[in-house]
């Protein structure tokens, strides 16, 4: 088992999106870093991918409980607080 901290671009605020992560992963952070939302994820590089199912939401959407907090950032330019969560399930 080989364990590193990678960092993952999350698409501008949309809806819902797939990332490919390793199984078992583990969302360290979510931040934004010259302009861009990211996650820093600690990740067992030799397990199997899987996809995952993330969400952004803005403050005040509707979010399903079953849903994994991952992390809140705010974009420079814009006023609106943005908060990401994936399926429960990894």
């Amino acid at each position: 088992m080989s364990k590193r901290v990678y960092k993952y671009y999350l698409p501008l605020p949309c809806s819902s999106y797939d990332i490919e992560l390793p199984q078992g992963f583990k969302v360290l952070k979510v931040a934004v870093q010259h302009g861009s939302p990211v996650a820093w994820v600690a990740v067992d590089v030799s397990a199997p991918m899987t996809k995952v199912l993330a969400s952004t939401y803005e403050t005040g959407d509707e979010i399903s409980e079953a849903d994994e907090y991952w992390g809140t950032y705010v974009l420079q330019e814009s006023d609106t607080v943005w908060h990401v969560f994936s399926e429960a399930s990894k």
